[in-house]
């Protein structure tokens, strides 16, 4: 016979940082003029919650119920629970395009290593109850910031600052209202002034956070940051961005422009691989960007493609200095008659100049 539960409730002070969806508020919450905003026992959503921002509320009194039982639901059981959906996001990100199997390797360990941290995994529950995007793209960046970071032989604790960091970098859209956060389509000038705050969201919300590195609040801070100067929220040049910040928001971006379909999205690759490969050393360290070129694989060998002349035939080689244009075995014409003898072209030579993939069969 399983041992009988006791329930206990009691009031405590939220930081309306803190404050979720589903909190019930323990008494009436006016304004500075006695303006009643919440009315005591309601049940808070996304809408309340913001409209409580707005009028500059930044503690509320809200119902904590205790329970004691044998049933160990705790913040260490919740983080081994989630551990295991954590893995799986990280083993679905892009790091299946990453060319090296010793990175792919490399940053599937230490995703696993960092699993364990309680700290960490507590905050990443906070990301998960925004949206599988959220996450999914966190974990994008992490995967991409670590491959850079492998690439440049950082040590084990830059590294573990670096992937804490990605993980976190946008924790702070938690404070954003829903209706920017899931906007489809462009944002207005306002909506924009609202969302540039992330940042700034982030780095308020981590300082908080005892026993978490203390780099890592103002990395998240910067990574919007441009090194030309033409970032958010404080325009900062490269000299006063934090060099970890300067991955991750190279990450972000790249990530940002693929989307979150990573497996049917190889369109998305090409636009953030052309548009690296034009602002690096403008917007983003050029080291940095030349490190992720050199391992990022967008056609995979054996990848059925469709060039623009309307031929088809398998990837048989890649490039590493240009992942856009690999050696391709033509076997069929435009009209898909196959041809006698198979040709093989590389596209980086300039006589195929004129000829790129257009498609992934």
């Amino acid at each position: 016979m399983s041992k009988s539960s006791s329930l206990e409730q009691k009031v405590e002070l939220f930081n309306i940082k803190n404050v979720t969806p589903g909190m019930i508020v323990s008494q009436d919450i006016k304004d500075k003029n006695g303006f009643l905003l919440v009315k005591a026992n309601m049940e808070l959503n996304e809408k309340l919650i913001s409209k409580l921002v707005q009028f500059g509320l930044t503690e509320i009194p809200i119902f904590v119920t205790h329970q004691e039982s044998n049933i160990p639901i705790n913040n260490i059981y919740l983080n081994q629970i989630f551990r295991n959906q954590l893995l799986n996001s990280v083993n679905l990100s892009i790091i299946s395009f990453i060319k090296d199997e010793e990175y792919i390797n490399r940053v599937i360990n230490l995703a696993s290593d960092l699993t364990k941290d309680d700290i960490l995994m507590s905050l990443l529950v906070e990301l998960k109850t925004m949206g599988c995007n959220v996450l999914l793209h966190s974990m994008n960046v992490v995967a991409l910031s670590l491959l850079i970071g492998f690439k440049k032989a950082f040590p084990i604790d830059r590294l573990i600052v670096l992937a804490q960091a990605a993980a976190l970098h946008d924790i702070g859209k938690k404070f954003l209202p829903k209706e920017i956060l899931e906007k489809e389509g462009n944002l207005n000038d306002e909506e924009k002034k609202i969302f540039e705050q992330h940042p700034l969201f982030s780095y308020e919300y981590l300082q908080s956070v005892k026993g978490l590195n203390f780099e890592i609040p103002k990395i998240c801070y910067q990574h919007h940051e441009k090194l030309d100067g033409n970032g958010y929220p404080n325009k900062l040049t490269k000299e006063n961005t934090h060099k970890l910040a300067q991955i991750i928001s190279l990450a972000d971006s790249f990530c940002s422009i693929i989307g979150n379909d990573i497996k049917n999205n190889r369109k998305g690759f090409v636009e953030a691989i052309e548009y690296l490969s034009g602002v690096g050393g403008v917007y983003f360290d050029l080291e940095d960007s030349k490190c992720l070129l050199e391992e990022i694989c967008i056609y995979k060998i054996n990848d059925w493609v469709v060039l623009n002349n309307d031929d088809i035939g398998i990837v048989t080689k890649n490039n590493d200095s240009a992942s856009l244009r690999p050696v391709v075995t033509i076997f069929f014409d435009k009209f898909k008659q196959k041809y006698s003898f198979p040709k093989q072209i590389d596209l980086t030579l300039k006589n195929y100049a004129n000829i790129f993939i257009k498609d992934v069969l």
